[in-house]
C-alpha cells in the first residue's frame, strides 16, 4: 500500500504539528464575576446622540446623578435648589412676602366663589345679544295682541301646576288609555273615588299615583292649601261666591273653591319589552310574544 502526497503538502502539514507539541496549552482565564447594577432615567438622554454629550453631563452635574423619577427625591431636591436664608437678615422679609402671597391667593378663591352677576353671567346669561332680541320679540308681540293673553298664559300666570310622572308598570297602552281618560279634566276627589271603584288592575295602581302627586303638590308647592285653617262660616259666606267653568266635554262644574286641585292633563307613553318569547306554530313557523310597559 502506498500513499501519494505532494511533498510540499506533506511539509507544512508536519511543520504545524511540530509547532503545535511545542508551544504549551493555553490556561483557562477566570475572571470574578461581580455585580454590576444600571439606573437609567428620563431625565438622562444625553447619550444616545453625540451632541449632546456635553449637556448629559450638564444634567448630571446639576441633578448630582440622582434618580428625579421618585417624588420624595425630587421634593428633596427641589428643597435644596431654593436660597437657604435661617443665617440671612432677609428670612423675615421673605417669610412675610410668601405668607401675604398665600392670602392673596385665597382671597381671590373667595372672591370667585361669591355667587355674583359678574361671576354668574356666563352661566346664567351666555349670550345677551340673543337674550336682547327675544325680549324685544316679545314686546312686540304684546303691543300686537294689544295686552290680551292665551289660555295657556292666563294659567300659568293663575295658577300652579306639577307634572307626575309613574314608572312603567306592567300593561299595555290600550289597556291604560282609558283609565287615563277616566280622570282627566276633574277634581282630584272624584278621580281617586273613580279609581277606588274601577275593576279595572290597574286602577289601584293609578289610585296610588294620584294620591303621591297630591302630596307632592301639598309640600313642594304648597298648592291646596286655601282652606286649611278657615271655618265653615267663611265657607258659608263664600258659597254666593261660586265659579262655573265648562270643561272640554262640554260639561259644567261649579267651583266653590279656586284653590282645590284637579286633573288637567293625563297622557300615556309606551315603554321598553319587558320580555320576548317564542309562540311555535304548526309547519315550522313561530311568532313572537312581546310583554309591553306602559306610564301614566
Amino acid at each position: 500500500m502506498s500513499l501519494n502526497l505532494p511533498t510540499r503538502r506533506l511539509a507544512s502539514s508536519a511543520h504545524s504539528t511540530l509547532q503545535s507539541v511545542s508551544r504549551p496549552a493555553p490556561r483557562p482565564l477566570i475572571l470574578p464575576l461581580r455585580p454590576a447594577t444600571q439606573i437609567r432615567s428620563k431625565w438622562n438622554f444625553g447619550g444616545l446622540f453625540g451632541r449632546r454629550n456635553n449637556r448629559g453631563a450638564n444634567d448630571d452635574l446639576i441633578t448630582g446623578g440622582q434618580n428625579l423619577d421618585d417624588p420624595k427625591i425630587r421634593k428633596r431636591f427641589a428643597e435644596q435648589q431654593q436660597p437657604q436664608l435661617s443665617s440671612s437678615i432677609f428670612e423675615e422679609e421673605v417669610d412675610e412676602a410668601v405668607s401675604d402671597g398665600k392670602k392673596g391667593s385665597k382671597a381671590d378663591m373667595s372672591q370667585g366663589s361669591l355667587k355674583t352677576p359678574e361671576t354668574t353671567a356666563w352661566r346664567l346669561d351666555p349670550d345677551p345679544r340673543a337674550r336682547l332680541r327675544w325680549e324685544r320679540k316679545k314686546v312686540i308681540q304684546m303691543v300686537h295682541r294689544n295686552g290680551r293673553i292665551s289660555r295657556s298664559e292666563r294659567i300659568a300666570q293663575t295658577e300652579k301646576e306639577l307634572a307626575h310622572k309613574s314608572p312603567f308598570l306592567e300593561t299595555s297602552v290600550k289597556k291604560l288609555v282609558h283609565l287615563a281618560r277616566q280622570i282627566q279634566g276633574k277634581p282630584l276627589d272624584e278621580a281617586l273615588l273613580q279609581m277606588s271603584y274601577s275593576k279595572k288592575k290597574m286602577a289601584r295602581e293609578i289610585k296610588y299615583q294620584l294620591e303621591e302627586a297630591r302630596d307632592k303638590a301639598v309640600v313642594m308647592r304648597g298648592m291646596g292649601l286655601g282652606k286649611a285653617g278657615k271655618e265653615s262660616e267663611d265657607s258659608a259666606k263664600n258659597s254666593d261666591k261660586q265659579i262655573k267653568i265648562q270643561t272640554k266635554d262640554g260639561q259644567t262644574l261649579k267651583i266653590e273653591d279656586p284653590t282645590r286641585l284637579y286633573v288637567a292633563q293625563a297622557w300615556v307613553g309606551r315603554g321598553p319589552w319587558r320580555a320576548k318569547s317564542l309562540d311555535y306554530k304548526g309547519r315550522g313557523r313561530f311568532g313572537i310574544i312581546q310583554s309591553p310597559s306602559t306610564n301614566d
